[in-house]
């Protein structure tokens, strides 16, 4: 599966998903000068791979792990072996990502405790969460769209999410919903990266 990498640190796509959480918002961080691709090394790829896997087994250990991380650091180790070291480097680090947003994902959710199943109160409630969760995917989608950099997942997760919701387990769709959010937030900044970077000569 071709998943496309991410520029920037986390501290930026962070940002970044926090300003876009709404249809209308936008990211307040600025765009970090771009690593020439030709500089990336064996080196560079080990150390973002090492705190890759180290994110990703912190997720896991709350039950936050991405469905996709695995399959992201899998293509990264295979460039790697082909010597593509920056796309390598860029994929380990939008695997770690994901999994430091997964972990603070599963931590917020577990804090707010056990649930026995909603009333119909709260169902509306969650409804309404979820409708406000796909609108905010929706215009993420769209915003990725826009700099041409959709991720291939994000439709059918939202697709899920939607059949999640017609099943009334909205509490799973929500959280799928603001998933594909954070994807479109990530995907939008690395192609906007990209188009301000310029041409390369």
């Amino acid at each position: 599966m071709q998943i496309k990498a991410l520029f920037g640190s986390l501290f930026l796509s962070v940002a970044l998903v926090s300003g876009c959480s709404s249809a209308g918002g936008k990211a307040q961080a600025a765009a970090p000068a771009a690593k020439p691709d030709a500089s990336y090394t064996q080196s560079d790829f080990d150390q973002a791979l090492a705190a890759a896997e180290e994110a990703r087994a912190k997720a896991d250990s709350v039950g936050g792990e991405w469905r996709d991380t695995r399959l992201i650091l899998k293509e990264a180790q295979e460039l790697a072996a082909k010597g593509e070291f920056a796309q390598a480097t860029k994929l380990a680090g939008t695997a770690r990502m994901q999994s430091e947003l997964g972990y603070q994902q599963a931590v917020s959710q577990a804090d707010a405790g056990p649930r026995f199943g909603p009333t119909g109160s709260e169902t509306m409630t969650l409804k309404s969460e979820f409708d406000r969760a796909m609108a905010a995917a929706r215009a993420g989608q769209k915003k990725a769209q826009s700099v041409d950099s959709e991720w291939r997942d994000t439709g059918a997760m939202m697709k899920e999410a939607e059949q999640l919701a017609g099943e009334g387990k909205y509490e799973e769709a929500i959280a799928l919903a603001k998933q594909a959010a954070q994807q479109s937030a990530m995907a939008y900044y690395q192609g906007s990266s990209q188009q301000n970077a310029g041409p390369r000569f």
